[in-house]
């Protein structure tokens, strides 16, 4: 260093033009390169922020019953790294009817109910209020089925859960538009991962509490993964879960690297409950497919990277030929 130092002070007095000229070439491809660097490293971030984002469900894990349910959730809900945890449960339900003063008597079809505790929307991104909200001993009607049935909040419908069974009445508190059915509903086994499947063409939302004491002793709880529940639209009884949310914070830098975070994060969750939760990672799929995406960008960022780094080795040894040339002249 104590050498090049005299050389370049020499070669900076003796053509000072050509000295600078040279030093803020180098300085531009130095730059160029540490801006692609950063411009891929911000680039996969976005990627990981955007599939995060993107999943309205993280986790669900199905189990057997209201109480394991809410047991669970409770034991998921105080893990590091899990933002949220909810009890849930779906079932079907073989038809609703509404009697209007204006059209009479007004039935819809079969469809699913989703039960989920007051506060749900607030955290979980299923579904969204357009009118009313969700109240005890109620029933919410999805925007569609609401439309169907020409129903409005107040009005009161008889939920029919199964052929010539007894109907349940409750008054409509709320219409809610359902953003993510496929993945609400879809058949939960741990084993085969995501298995989105074909939404249920109607959809009513309960209160967990009201669901557990007037529609679920009506219908049989589906305790293992691999029954009728495994195939799509052909839930047969009440599947509980028990839904969480991975908290975004922890999920930092490329997609691969946030994948390998949220695996640790649920492994870890799993190890704590042995043999009483099992998820449907919903998140980890997502994240999958971004980090493939992010490595063709990875790949493309090569390709175009290396032309501008021989670039640079290129400059920096025409530099070092002209501090030889005066190297040769000042031992001259």
């Amino acid at each position: 260093m104590r050498a090049v130092a005299p050389l370049a002070f020499s070669e900076l007095v003796r053509a000072p033009g050509r000295t600078i000229v040279r030093v803020l070439t180098l300085a531009a491809a130095v730059g160029l390169l540490g801006a692609m660097v950063l411009f891929v490293g911000h680039s996969l971030g976005t990627m990981t922020t955007g599939a995060v984002r993107s999943v309205p469900l993280d986790w669900q894990g199905p189990v057997g019953s209201y109480r394991s349910a809410t047991q669970v959730t409770a034991s998921v809900a105080r893990q590091p790294g899990v933002v949220e945890a909810v009890p849930s449960a779906t079932a079907p339900f073989a038809g609703l009817e509404h009697v209007s003063a204006s059209a009479g008597t007004i039935r819809a079809g079969a469809g699913s109910i989703l039960a989920v505790p007051p506060g749900y929307a607030a955290h979980i991104g299923t579904f969204r209020f357009l009118r009313g909200s969700l109240q005890p001993g109620r029933i919410v009607l999805d925007q569609q089925l609401a439309a169907t049935l020409q129903a409005q909040p107040g009005d009161l419908v008889l939920l029919t859960l199964r052929p010539r069974a007894r109907p349940v009445s409750l008054r409509v508190s709320g219409i809610a538009l359902v953003t993510a059915p496929d993945v609400l509903f879809q058949p939960l086994n741990p084993q085969l991962g995501p298995a989105q499947a074909q939404p249920p063409a109607n959809v009513a939302i309960l209160p967990l509490a009201t669901f557990a004491s007037k529609v679920a002793p009506s219908l049989p709880a589906i305790r293992s993964a691999l029954g009728a529940s495994a195939v799509p639209g052909a839930q047969s009884g009440t599947q509980w879960q028990v839904q969480a949310e991975v908290d975004p914070r922890a999920l930092t830098g490329s997609p691969a690297h946030a994948l390998a975070q949220a695996t640790q994060v649920r492994n870890r969750v799993e190890r704590s409950l042995p043999g009483q939760v099992v998820f449907v990672d919903n998140l980890a799929d997502d994240l999958t497919t971004a980090a493939g995406d992010a490595l063709y960008a990875e790949t493309l960022y090569v390709m175009l990277a290396v032309p501008g780094a021989l670039v640079a080795l290129g400059l920096a040894y025409l530099a070092a030929l002209g501090t030889a040339s005066i190297t040769y002249s000042v031992s001259a």
